[in-house]
């Protein structure tokens, strides 16, 4: 069975368009049953550029050539820094990379101070189906995330 959704909501102000594929899904006296699901995530710029507006600002940019996303922050989108997406276990963390102003390195206490807040880690060990993310890529137009799953039981 395929099931699509777009702008579906994932945590706090965050949408994701997905695709997920279940295997052998049959139904049972409490619900049904799945073998196995593959799903494909994408947090695309447009959700990312929203989830920071509702968190103070800034619009997000992927660079899929440098495998980074990049926020602009501050007055006018002026400060630059640059996330590089990586998956530890069960967690999808952002690193924030030397920010940058119209350019320029911006100084280190600032810059320190910027990437602490710029920073994200987020656990992804109790998503339903017992999906687990597999691998993510920065795409021209997001953040793709690649997930599995085994057997689950989906309840009425």
């Amino acid at each position: 069975m395929k099931v699509e959704a777009r702008q579906a909501d994932f945590g706090k102000n965050v949408k994701v368009d997905f695709v997920a594929h279940l295997m052998n899904l049959s139904r049972n006296s409490s619900g049904a049953s799945v073998e196995s699901s593959k799903v494909r995530a994408e947090v695309t710029e447009e959700a990312m550029s929203a989830s920071r507006s509702a968190e103070g600002g800034g619009n997000v940019e992927a660079d899929p050539e440098t495998g980074t996303l990049v926020a602009h922050v501050g007055p006018g989108g002026g400060i630059d820094i640059p996330l590089t997406p990586s998956l530890a276990g069960d967690k999808v963390t952002l690193t924030a990379g030397d920010p940058t102003f119209s350019g320029n390195p911006v100084p280190s206490g600032l810059a320190d101070m910027i990437k602490s807040k710029a920073e994200l880690t987020v656990d992804m060990s109790d998503l339903p189906l017992g999906l687990k993310v597999d691998a993510l890529a920065v795409t021209s137009t997001g953040l793709q995330l690649d997930l599995s799953g085994g057997p689950a039981t989906l309840e009425q």
